[in-house]
């Protein structure tokens, strides 16, 4: 479906996930009764074949794809790689499993490596290798989140710790800010390490837009702060997505609706569950339980609430 609504590649897949970079992950049946999943473009064509047991989206122009085995058991993945734009498999299905790519590198487990952190370039090369003593995330700002017995702080691309874990939780960098957390409260530090925005949430996501949503603990609502920590939209929404596109889901009630940046309400709660914009659109359930099952009734809108997909199940 396009932006106007218009039905541009027939249903013929089981599954369907977003586009991303041009292209989308799609799952269908296979001779071994297995689901099998592909990569169709913007015309759904495939440009992977569905021959893969599990697949992400597309991140800085490749996709990770793992192989696997299926029986009366389950599936076995056996290993994950990496394919291009083209189909093309860049980077053998050799690892035990990778994430998606992030500041130009993609973290992978090695088997009988699990206590190293490892990371691979785009040509599929080891770059960095090192035992830290615990676990470790994907990269966002040239920094990664490490946690190293149970206290949680930054490791750079050389492996070097950059900021001591210290922390009881911390959050990727985004926007040049982390949302860590110390003492059962949230807040916000920089890249050097130095805290920006006080431990004074109970709740906080990344920055996103240039916005952060936070909860407060005298005030059990959602609200937005700025990167100086200045309140932009005063709290008072039952719950929030982060915003996307331009605006942000929040919930009234049992009821989801959008806001702007400016805390105007653009489209009123009155959906079941809502998705963020993604491409202008976003998918909505209507008269349902929230969960987006098979058979909630469910379409998209635009971004004044116009509906684009009329809701079916």
């Amino acid at each position: 479906m396009d932006r106007t609504g218009k039905l541009v590649i027939q249903p013929q897949f089981e599954i369907c996930r977003d586009f991303e970079e041009g292209i989308a992950s799609v799952g269908t049946g296979s001779v071994d009764g297995y689901l099998k999943e592909g990569f169709i473009d913007s015309k759904g064509q495939y440009v992977v074949n569905p021959i893969y047991f599990s697949t992400g989206p597309f991140a800085e122009g490749l996709a990770r794809v793992c192989t696997g085995d299926g029986s009366s058991q389950g599936i076995t993945i056996q290993g994950c790689g990496f394919v291009d734009r083209n189909g093309k498999l860049t980077i053998e299905t050799k690892f035990q499993a990778s994430y998606d790519f992030s500041d130009g590198l993609a973290k992978v487990d090695i088997r009988g490596r699990g206590e190293y952190c490892e990371y691979i370039d785009k040509a599929g090369s080891i770059v960095l290798s090192k035992n830290i003593g615990g676990t470790c995330q994907s990269f966002k700002d040239g920094l990664a989140p490490i946690e190293v017995n149970g206290k949680w702080g930054y490791m750079d691309k050389t492996g070097n710790v950059a900021i001591a874990p210290q922390f009881e939780g911390a959050f990727q960098f985004e926007e040049g800010l982390a949302a860590v957390r110390k003492d059962a409260r949230f807040g916000f530090i920089d890249k050097t390490g130095n805290v920006v925005i006080p431990f004074k949430f109970t709740g906080a996501r990344s920055f996103s837009d240039g916005m952060a949503l936070v909860y407060l603990d005298n005030v059990p609502k959602a609200g937005f702060i700025d990167r100086a920590g200045n309140t932009v939209i005063v709290p008072q929404f039952d719950a929030a997505e982060s915003f996307s596109e331009g605006l942000a889901v929040v919930r009234l009630g049992s009821k989801y609706g959008f806001i702007d940046k400016s805390g105007k309400v653009v489209v009123s709660p009155q959906f079941s569950k809502a998705m963020s914009f993604n491409g202008g659109l976003a998918e909505v359930e209507v008269d349902g339980d929230g969960s987006f099952k098979k058979g909630n009734k469910k379409g998209y809108i635009d971004r004044i609430g116009k509906i684009v997909w009329q809701p079916s199940s």
